[in-house]
């Protein structure tokens, strides 16, 4: 807490909980200050964006050993 104010994302904007059920996995959330009239389907593309990301991210961390970076 900053304030007296819960700081969950930088900025003004409204956050979003976004839910994603999924048929092998279950469900899944994501936190979102993207405006509201964003279309549903570039705001998938950027959860899906953010997902590959965090993927590589993971790989590099396993195979070339940059977790202390």
């Amino acid at each position: 807490m900053a304030n007296g104010r819960v700081q969950a994302m930088p900025g003004d904007a409204d956050v979003w909980l976004i839910g994603e059920r999924r048929a092998t996995d279950g469900r899944k959330y994501y936190a979102s200050n993207l405006p509201a009239d964003i279309l549903l389907k570039a705001l998938a593309a950027v959860i899906k964006a953010r997902w590959i990301c965090e993927q590589a991210y993971q790989k590099l961390k396993e195979e070339r050993g940059i977790d202390d970076f």
